[in-house]
């Protein structure tokens, strides 16, 4: 007979507390009292201190198995930066047991995580950490993680050090890499690595370039490409809301609508987008005497736009134009040449000066 209650955390002492519960009986003829095994442990965290970047975390942990007892004490430093997180941990542990006296040690780790979401089309995670927790051992450790929208890669290594001389230090080396993919009626995709009963694919017409983060229900969960189909797993039996979202510098004029979707075992919805690239440029628009066009409207992708009054324009267009079409004030017409090649701030091209000349469009 097993008995096992697992509640959910409740707010103590402007915390978390939460709590488990397991009875275990062996039900035989043979049985006594001491076949049974009972274990039960109480956990109780709270943030008490924040400032600029930093958190300060306290977390208290007792259980007790039988006649054997642990409690731990802990504080945890955190520091989260735009692509750094650093973790500093200190705890003092207790333990007593029928076998020894009560014992008590003081350990601390440190961890450190690097990550970039624009890393050869994909996203970049490196990892430093070591661990003075344990008793016997030491642990200096590290990994690499790259997630593509075609697949999935990891590689560990940890240098553990046991603290009894008559022990050899060791290193443990652990490398995967994850794939998918979903075949239907309308077609196959790949997708990363995680794996389900059931799966989104996600089909987006537009440049192969393109790259986009697929968002269900608000939260990015995989990379889609532009002209291809991506597989994102998910859990059965569920009701999505599926959109997506450009990565990087890039503009796209792309299809910002969310679809509804539901899965069951087995089953593979496709989801269709469009995307377009677009080029956003931002200058000056003078005459051929050098005097701004003031409020000036220029043919965009998304309607008109106007010139301010220093004749400054920001427009969206094709990445193919060569030129655009203003129509002046006095109701006249002329057309500036975009240059071969500028500068790019944020991914918004910076063309400087255009003059605009009647007659100067080409078809």
């Amino acid at each position: 007979m097993k008995i096992a209650l697992y509640p959910h955390p409740w707010s103590f002492w402007g915390g978390s507390l939460s709590g488990s519960y397991s009875y275990n009986r062996q039900m035989t003829d043979n049985s006594s009292p001491d076949d049974a095994d009972t274990i039960y442990s109480l956990s109780w965290s709270r943030n008490v201190g924040r400032f600029n970047d930093f958190d300060l975390d306290l977390e208290m942990d007792y259980s007790e198995s039988d006649e054997d007892k642990n409690a731990t004490v802990g504080v945890t430093l955190r520091h989260n930066a735009r692509n750094w997180d650093v973790n500093i941990r200190g705890e003092n542990r207790w333990e007593d047991n029928r076998e020894q006296d009560v014992v008590s040690d003081f350990g601390y780790a440190l961890d450190s995580r690097w990550y970039r979401d624009d890393i050869l089309n994909g996203t970049g995670e490196l990892g430093m950490r070591y661990e003075d927790l344990a008793r016997d051992q030491k642990i200096l450790g590290g990994n690499v993680k790259y997630e593509h929208a075609r697949f999935q890669a990891e590689f560990m290594a940890d240098y553990i050090s046991p603290e009894q001389s008559s022990q050899d230090s060791y290193i443990n080396y652990n490398g995967r890499i994850d794939t998918s993919f979903a075949v239907n009626g309308q077609g196959a995709g790949l997708g990363g690595g995680n794996r389900a009963d059931s799966a989104l694919m996600v089909a987006i017409d537009g440049s192969p370039s393109a790259q986009f983060d697929v968002l269900v229900n608000g939260s990015a969960v995989g990379i889609a490409k532009g002209n291809s189909k991506t597989v994102v797993p998910l859990s059965p039996y569920g009701i999505y809301r599926v959109g997506i979202r450009p990565r990087g510098n890039e503009f796209y004029r792309y299809d910002q609508g969310e679809r509804n979707i539901t899965l069951y075992p087995g089953n593979v919805e496709v989801v269709d987008f469009s995307a377009a690239e677009e080029v956003v440029l931002l200058g000056k628009l003078v005459d051929g005497q050098g005097g701004a066009l003031v409020n000036a409207a220029i043919q965009s992708e998304v309607g008109f736009v106007r010139t301010d009054r220093f004749g400054i324009f920001q427009v969206n267009l094709p990445p193919s134009d060569k030129y655009f079409q203003v129509k002046l004030a006095d109701g006249q017409s002329c057309g500036a040449e975009i240059p071969e090649s500028y500068q790019k701030r944020g991914g918004v091209g910076m063309v400087g000066v255009l003059e605009c000349r009647q007659g100067g469009v080409r078809e």
